[in-house]
């Protein structure tokens, strides 16, 4: 069973699909966090999350 790797949580909302190059600012290639462990980096590394940092898939998409 899969984990955030912030937390440890593994009953989690995972955080949405990001660029790459926003992703890289927040967490490793390889890590998986839950929404509120990628909203509190975000915080923390003062890293900027639009509209337009999301990957355009379908988990975006029907997240929506």
């Amino acid at each position: 069973m899969r984990k955030c790797d912030g937390c440890g949580d593994r009953n989690f909302d995972p955080a949405p699909m990001l660029r790459d190059e926003v992703w890289s600012k927040l967490a490793d290639k390889r890590e998986l966090l839950c929404i509120d462990c990628m909203w509190r980096r975000q915080r923390e590394r003062h890293v900027s999350i639009t509209i337009n940092a999301l990957k355009p898939c379908r988990v975006n998409i029907a997240r929506a």
